[in-house]
């Protein structure tokens, strides 16, 4: 056992980075673009060129995903991007835009294309004019000091321009100036913008979204929200905490009765307590959450005779001036309604199962052997045909713990829960990708954990199972 458990947490270690790997591919591939510096306008974002480029910065949305090929870059694919951007060859609006952005996101791997158009005495002058512009937005993105400005009053490599809009039109006198100065600094700097192959290598593997979410996420830092500029983790832990509340009470509530359930309907099989027990589990199986707890509220806090519970949240309103162990009597007081309702729909899952499972091994020799032995029914039925009837139990329990962690959207939503479901919703709604990525990261460590846990009381529960 022991061999097996060091063997899977070996295993857990590529598993997680592939599954890593996976959602920051597929959220790099998902639309959308922060909210705008006045706040949403009829349902529509329409957020600032700037605003754009912080955000894309602070997702690091301006890397390649997983691997940065960016030093192969070749100064074609430059010039087409320039030519683009100012909306030359017939571009869109559209397509100037992202050209645009490409260009903001190649960041100082096009230095050297740039400096190499911008020194072009061949080039049409409008593409240089794009490239001077480009050369001084770049420095003043990435840091690196521009030159100083030339004689004559022209454009300054300083004045940034917004490619895809407008760019300056300075005279061939003023270009050729612009383009002595960025040689001078380029030679200067060249080793800073001419890669070797062990440089290469690095940008290859390193200078990626991947790469560096895994350095922060060793740090346990995943982020800050682009809702509220906080950090996401002490979010997503508070979330989880308000979805735990109701979620295992609800799942140990559904497992005590699964079994019990199972089995009567089992020894009862085409009787009827089978009957009374599979519509049961049917009936709770098809009813939906958000049905079940709006009819319980209607039911027990609505003004009927039946009114006894409070209304959502999760405490009261002066919870502050309790004592603590009033403190922990109102929480429970607030939870039997979602508790209950979490419950009922786990456990029509869990008790059909059971009943399945005691059911299979009601005829099994070990049953039928241990009966020849002339032990009690009850000492059966408990202790050989139960323990091996809970194994799907056991195996869909391990399923149920992403389910715990992450809560139920709509459960949360009917009783005013602040949980991790409705959390991820507002995360997605809002185009939060660093809280959408740990939630994602939350439920797949939860996946791999509730695996691990499944396989181990499996064996724990029938000696006949080995792990290999």
């Amino acid at each position: 056992m022991l061999r097996y458990l060091a063997m899977r947490l070996l295993l857990f270690v590529p598993a997680f980075l592939a599954i890593i790997a996976l959602n920051t591919l597929l959220l790099s591939l998902l639309p959308g673009s922060p909210p705008s510096e006045g706040g949403m306008q009829d349902g529509v974002s329409n957020p600032s060129a700037e605003t754009l480029r912080r955000y894309r910065q602070m997702h690091q949305m301006d890397r390649p995903t997983l691997l940065n090929t960016r030093f192969a870059l070749r100064e074609s694919r430059v010039r087409e991007l320039l030519l683009r951007s100012a909306g030359l060859g017939g571009a869109s609006i559209k397509e100037q835009r992202l050209a645009a952005q490409k260009l903001d996101d190649l960041g100082s791997t096009s230095v050297r294309h740039l400096v190499a158009i911008l020194a072009d005495d061949d080039a049409q002058q409008r593409l240089r004019s794009l490239a001077a512009a480009q050369l001084a937005r770049t420095m003043d993105l990435d840091g690196p000091p521009a030159p100083a400005e030339p004689a004559g009053g022209g454009s300054s490599p300083g004045s940034a321009a917004n490619p895809g809009m407008t760019e300056p039109q300075p005279h061939l006198s003023t270009l050729e100036d612009l383009s002595r100065l960025w040689g001078d600094w380029y030679d200067t700097h060249r080793e800073d913008y001419e890669y070797s192959p062990r440089e290469c290598l690095e940008m290859l593997f390193l200078d990626t979204r991947f790469a560096d979410y895994i350095s922060r996420l060793l740090a346990l830092d995943l982020g800050v929200s682009a809702i509220d500029g906080q950090p996401v983790l002490p979010a997503v832990v508070m979330s989880m905490k308000h979805s735990l509340c109701f979620t295992l009470p609800g799942i140990v509530l559904a497992t005590a009765l699964a079994l019990p359930l199972g089995m009567l309907a089992a020894i009862g099989r085409g009787g009827t307590s089978d009957r009374a027990v599979s519509v049961l589990l049917l009936l709770l199986y098809s009813m939906p959450g958000f049905f079940l707890g709006t009819v319980l509220l209607q039911i027990f806090t609505l003004g009927t005779p039946f009114s006894w519970l409070p209304t959502g949240s999760l405490h009261s309103d002066d919870i502050g001036r309790l004592s603590t162990l009033r403190q922990v009597a109102d929480l429970a007081w607030h939870l039997v309604l979602p508790v209950s309702t979490y419950a009922a729909g786990s456990l029509a899952l869990l008790g059909l199962h059971a009943r399945s499972g005691m059911l299979e091994v009601m005829g099994a020799d070990y049953v039928l052997a241990a009966r020849a032995r002339g032990l009690s029914e009850a000492r059966v039925l408990l202790g050989h045909a139960a323990r091996n009837a809970s194994l799907p139990i056991l195996t869909l329990l391990g399923s149920a713990l992403p389910a715990m962690l992450g809560g139920s959207v709509v459960i949360e939503y009917v009783f005013g829960i602040p949980g991790l479901g409705l959390y991820m919703v507002d995360a997605v709604r809002a185009h939060d990708f660093n809280a959408v990525m740990a939630v994602l990261l939350t439920g797949s460590l939860a996946t791999l954990v509730g695996i691990l846990l499944a396989d181990l009381a499996c064996m724990v529960a029938d000696p006949r199972v080995r792990l290999g």
